[in-house]
């Protein structure tokens, strides 16, 4: 193995124990409540960090200096919060930049006891190799799932059968209540149409005209 390739693999290492270290750290319960210690050396300390949480702000949290107190007042809204991997971790490194992605499932419960559940979500987080060789935290980007399609339509999509036809309602709306500090998934119904081959994508309100 060349010393090339030896670093590439140390380098995929570390970002690996760095992307796992972060999905641990996102944890609170009575015994032990949330400290920023536990993800604090996972990020740049400066302008360049670029948040898109779970939950809101919609436009994201620009600079460790805003980054850091929003960290932990999120933290503080839950009784207990833990997050899980889905166990597909990917790394992608490129030179001095890298990102790593998984799925994650999240579950806690708020200050009065009401379960809160994130049961589908993902993560990206991008690395930059810093003047001393560590990686740090540029960017991280979490989203959760929408409740379409559903499985079967998903397969479809992806080729395991014939395209799809009909409508799909509903669009997921992540709200945080911190008067009660309650966190709930809900649902608001809006009807789309999907355009499929021979098909037109309308919407209701909007007019398409096809040609």
């Amino acid at each position: 193995m060349t010393s090339e390739n030896t670093k590439a693999t140390e380098d995929r290492a570390a970002l690996t124990a760095k992307t796992e270290a972060w999905v641990k750290g996102w944890h609170s319960s009575p015994d032990a409540p949330f400290s920023l210690d536990q993800i604090a050396d996972l990020y740049v300390k400066d302008h360049r960090l670029f948040s898109y949480d779970f939950g809101r702000p919609h436009n994201g949290v620009e600079g460790w200096d805003k980054a850091a107190p929003y960290y932990e007042g999120f933290m503080a809204i839950p009784k207990r919060w833990a997050l899980t991997s889905g166990g597909d971790l990917r790394v992608n490194l490129q030179g001095d930049i890298a990102w790593t992605t998984l799925s994650l499932s999240g579950e806690g419960e708020t200050r009065d006891g009401a379960p809160i559940d994130l049961p589908e979500a993902r993560v990206t987080l991008i690395f930059e190799r810093q003047e001393d060789g560590d990686w740090l935290i540029v960017h991280e980007h979490g989203s959760a799932s929408i409740p379409f399609p559903d499985q079967a339509t998903t397969s479809r999509l992806l080729g395991a059968g014939p395209p799809p036809t009909g409508q799909f309602s509903v669009a997921g709306r992540l709200r945080s209540d911190h008067q009660t500090q309650k966190l709930s998934m809900i649902a608001e119904a809006e009807t789309m149409v999907i355009k499929v081959p021979g098909k037109n994508l309308t919407k209701p309100g909007r007019s398409t005209k096809t040609r």
